[in-house]
């Protein structure tokens, strides 16, 4: 199954990089059990947002898996271990597997059905900052 999963802040204002993680987790799919296939998205997030930290981008990581809550397990358990907690980063990762997806992440990664309301969830973020009972709704 094809899925998309985004990881953000890993970075704190003292270092690291959330780029840098999304490449060691895509360094991990030898091993693990998830391939990447495509490109791996950097995600330019609003750069007025007065909490930022470093670069202000996540990373959005096409994945092909055929078990997902393993695969979903996996990331995790990576940006727990590498992520910069200890000095104010507070990691998330999201894993996206609707089937409704299937066919648009076959033909181009990231071109997800209007219904979920994706453009707007691409676009809120970079724009101002919406609620976060809001994005809840949106991804739910």
């Amino acid at each position: 199954m094809k899925c998309l999963v985004g990881i953000d802040d890993t970075d704190s204002s003292k270092g690291f990089c959330t780029t840098y993680l999304a490449f060691k987790v895509a360094s991990q799919s030898s091993h693990a059990n998830f391939r990447v296939f495509g490109y791996p998205r950097l995600v330019r997030l609003n750069p007025n947002v007065p909490f930022k930290t470093r670069g202000n981008a996540a990373v959005c990581l096409p994945l092909e898996t055929e078990e997902v809550k393993e695969t979903f397990e996996s990331v995790c358990s990576i940006v727990e271990r590498l992520s910069d907690a200890g000095n104010g980063a507070n990691p998330g990762v999201v894993l996206l597997h609707d089937p409704r997806t299937a066919p648009y992440l076959s033909e181009r990664m990231g071109c997800l059905p209007s219904s979920l309301g994706t453009a707007w969830v691409w676009w809120a973020p970079r724009r101002a900052l919406p609620s976060t009972s809001r994005m809840t709704t949106l991804t739910n």
